[in-house]
């Protein structure tokens, strides 16, 4: 477990995240309080766990593209989120973050081994996953038909693989993709 934190922010600490993300001073008070009350709300131990992350998200039981955005904030992989990982998680998900953050970001959602590049058993897991919580019915073929077509678009090599730049020049041609990776910072305003 993490060491308990504090819900004021110090300044170095501020200074220190303003360089790493797109946050101002007021935004990252704000989310600190944000994280402080998250990272509390089952166990006061200054991280969040699993639960708490799905709770904070509105989310119950299994949630496999919860788990995998908990996984991509969790950048040390120790299995809680710390202050900083939240912060510069949701920074990604900024108005001001640029597209190759977001493009990042989306990648390692389907990156699920870390290895650099997304297979088909990666992108049809996500999109398994995707269908399930959305209530949409694919047969197994025609799940299997997706990935097929999309690795057929993206796999510009050929190599059975998605590298990167693949996945880069896919959502070039289709930005929708990650047009829900934008998220204002409003809430900041509350406590």
């Amino acid at each position: 477990m993490g060491p308990k934190s504090s819900t004021q922010i110090k300044k170095e600490e501020i200074t220190a995240l303003q360089e790493k993300t797109h946050f101002d001073e007021m935004e990252l008070k704000q989310i600190w309080k944000h994280f402080a009350r998250i990272s509390s709300s089952k166990t006061v131990d200054g991280v969040i766990d699993k639960e708490e992350f799905k709770e904070a998200l509105g989310l119950t039981g299994s949630d496999a593209i919860a788990d995998r955005i908990f996984s991509v904030f969790d950048e040390n992989g120790d299995g809680f989120i710390n202050a900083q990982e939240f912060v510069c998680g949701l920074s990604f998900f900024s108005k001001k973050a640029t597209f190759d953050e977001k493009l990042h970001f989306a990648f390692n959602i389907y990156d699920i081994d870390k290895n650099g590049h997304i297979d088909k058993s990666e992108l049809l897991h996500i999109l398994k996953a995707s269908l399930f919580e959305n209530t949409l019915s694919l047969t197994e073929e025609q799940m299997k038909q997706a990935v097929d077509a999309t690795f057929a678009e993206a796999d510009l090599d050929g190599d059975g693989l998605i590298s990167f730049e693949e996945f880069r020049e896919m959502v070039l041609k289709h930005p929708q993709m990650i047009d829900s990776m934008t998220i204002s910072t409003d809430f900041a305003s509350s406590s």
